[in-house]
């Protein structure tokens, strides 16, 4: 894997950091396995992926069966550079997510996304009315 998965107490998630290059997926299988580790270990279920130092992504179609087959039981921001070559590919992973009721969001600004990661329920709860 590239890369390092940790849980982060402090800010109550997992974080997802890519070491860059091009992404196999190999590589997506190694993270999702670190992650469902991290998540059992910690019981955090917030998922911060850090994406701004990857050259390249696997095709669309692995993309869509891996990112369709994500658990729902967690809520995932991913962030990556607007001029990125995989950044279309990561909003096209936000789709695929979405399309298949995973909470989960791609953003270009780090900053953006993790507030927006601290503000959402966790999966199949409802949000907090004010």
């Amino acid at each position: 894997m590239k890369g390092t998965v940790t849980a982060n107490r402090s800010l109550g998630i997992i974080e997802v950091i890519s070491d860059g290059g091009d992404v196999t997926i190999d590589d997506l299988i190694e993270q999702k396995r670190a992650v469902e580790l991290a998540a059992r270990d910690s019981g955090l279920r917030k998922v911060f992926v850090d994406a701004s130092a990857e050259n390249s992504l696997p095709s669309s179609v692995t993309i869509l069966d891996f990112f369709a087959n994500l658990p729902g039981t967690r809520v995932y921001a991913m962030y990556s550079r607007e001029t990125q070559s995989s950044h279309d590919k990561m909003q096209f992973a936000e789709t695929v997510g979405v399309n298949r009721n995973v909470a989960i969001r791609h953003f270009t600004d780090k900053t953006e996304a993790l507030a927006w990661l601290r503000e959402q329920p966790f999966p199949n709860q409802p949000p907090v009315k004010s």
